[in-house]
């Protein structure tokens, strides 16, 4: 019996039990209490069930809205620091352009201190208040906020001269449908800018310049020339860009000249000098050449520049002066100046090499009748006509020199022994006596000629001289068209 009762007492506990979903257990009263209190409880337990289930999404929620928060955190921490680390220059402003915070790079335009509450648009360069305006207008009505960019001046606070040349962004911060603030993007472009001046003028240089001027890279390709450089070589860009400069190469510098250039180069960074090439059509020029070559922030070499120009014309004035200094106005000869030169060469190379020449002095015969009956400018033009006939009657290896007036010089260089000496006077004596016919005139003149052989009559120019003149005038007192040679006694 024992037995028995106590499980009827653990049967009628169970009954009057009800676990929650919460995981509670609820005794309810004894049964035979009012049923209307154990409906009560049991709509009790159930509003507790739902309490308990909502508060356990309520939990779950606020962990979502923990990591979200976090999260958040994390993406502006990692944001700032981007934005203190940023080149670009972050400010933002109230609806009316006061700044209300701005990242480090801002120091660029003032410092945050002096920058912060003033309004963005004191900033502004008076020259591009027009073009802010425009922009303000733009991005508040541009629907689809293209984040445009716009080119601005800005003023700095440490150099009122110097402008900060920028491109901005800006985009509304939007709070409930409304605009809260402005956020603003600007980008220096000053450096990026002023290159781009100094190409538009470096190019606009080249452009107009007289000189030639060629660019090639550090192996020496041409990546760019000017319009003169066509102009003097006669080679088009399409012809000449990705080639060498070797194009150029007249070859008349060896391969040591090349290799002192770039030992040049390479030790001062420029070369200078006189340099001949070639033409396109093969003409050989001279060019006075400058070589520079350009580096970058590290010292790395860019490319080099070639600027030179064309001495073709300043070299034939020099050759014309030198040729006016040299030789006689009148008839193309050398002059005295140059004979005298031309005498000791052929003294110097006479006493090193043994090799002898003779020195022929001449004057005309009856050309002062002719100039004093006929006037000067037939006298001129009879002097030209002789200039041409010795130039005939001798080797191109042989100096014909007119000294003044009537008075001319041979050297004949290898001219030796009184035969060979007879036999050239006699042929110069023959050309000269033939008549001339002059502006229709008829014209007869001869020449008398006296010859010394170097070193027999004379070992230094002037005894040569005065000997070959000695025996010039024994020639005219003989009754002239006659040569005599320095006898042994006259010398």
């Amino acid at each position: 019996m024992k037995t028995k009762s106590k499980d009827i007492s653990f049967t009628l506990l169970k009954q009057r039990t009800l676990l929650t979903a919460g995981g509670q257990l609820l005794v309810l009263p004894d049964v035979n209490q009012d049923s209307e209190i154990n409906k009560q409880l049991f709509r009790y337990a159930e509003d507790l069930q739902q309490v308990i289930e909502k508060n356990e999404r309520l939990n779950s929620h606020y962990k979502e809205l923990l990591e979200s928060s976090n999260h958040l955190l994390a993406s502006r921490d990692e944001l700032d620091k981007l934005l203190s680390i940023s080149n670009d220059i972050h400010v933002v402003t109230d609806i009316e352009g006061t700044i209300l915070q701005t990242n480090p790079s801002v120091k660029l335009i003032a410092s945050p201190e002096r920058i912060i509450g003033t309004n963005i648009r004191d900033w502004i360069m008076p020259s591009h208040i027009e073009q802010f305006n425009s922009m303000i207008h733009s991005e508040f009505n541009d629907q689809q906020q293209n984040l445009n960019e716009w080119e601005l001046y800005l003023k700095r606070e440490q150099s009122a001269e110097y402008m900060l040349i920028v491109t901005a962004k800006l985009f509304p911060v939007k709070v409930d449908g409304g605009v809260r603030n402005l956020h603003w993007i600007i980008r220096n472009i000053t450096a990026l800018k002023e290159s781009e001046f100094e190409a538009k003028i470096t190019s606009s240089v080249m452009s107009m310049s007289n000189e030639g001027m060629l660019v090639t890279d550090v192996e020496g390709t041409i990546i760019g020339l000017n319009p003169s450089f066509c102009e003097i070589t006669g080679y088009s860009a399409e012809e000449t860009i990705g080639k060498k400069p070797s194009i150029l190469k007249s070859g008349l510098q060896d391969k040591s000249f090349y290799e002192e250039m770039w030992n040049k180069l390479s030790e001062t960074g420029s070369w200078q000098g006189k340099i001949y090439n070639k033409k396109k059509n093969g003409e050989i020029y001279p060019q006075l050449l400058k070589i520079t070559r350009t580096l970058d922030s590290n010292g790395r070499v860019l490319s080099y520049v070639g600027v030179f120009s064309d001495l073709s014309k300043l070299q034939k004035a020099e050759d014309d002066l030198a040729f006016i200094a040299h030789h006689d106005s009148l008839t193309g000869l050398p002059n005295r100046l140059l004979l005298k030169d031309r005498l000791n060469q052929a003294i110097a190379n006479g006493r090193r090499n043994n090799f002898l020449f003779t020195l022929i002095f001449i004057d005309l015969d009856r050309f002062k009748e002719v100039n004093d009956q006929l006037g000067h400018d037939i006298g001129d033009l009879v002097l030209q006509q002789v200039a041409r006939i010795m130039e005939n009657a001798v080797r191109e290896v042989d100096t014909i020199a007119r000294l003044g007036g009537d008075e001319f010089v041979i050297i004949v260089p290898g001219l030796i022994g009184d035969e060979n000496i007879e036999r050239i006077s006699s042929k110069i004596i023959q050309e000269m006596i033939k008549p001339m016919k002059i502006q229709n005139h008829d014209i007869s003149i001869g020449a008398s000629l006296g010859c010394a052989e170097f070193p027999r009559h004379g070992e230094d120019a002037a005894q040569l001289m005065r000997n070959a003149d000695v025996a010039m005038y024994r020639a005219k007192k003989a009754g002239g068209n006659k040569y005599f040679i320095v006898s042994q006694e006259a010398s």
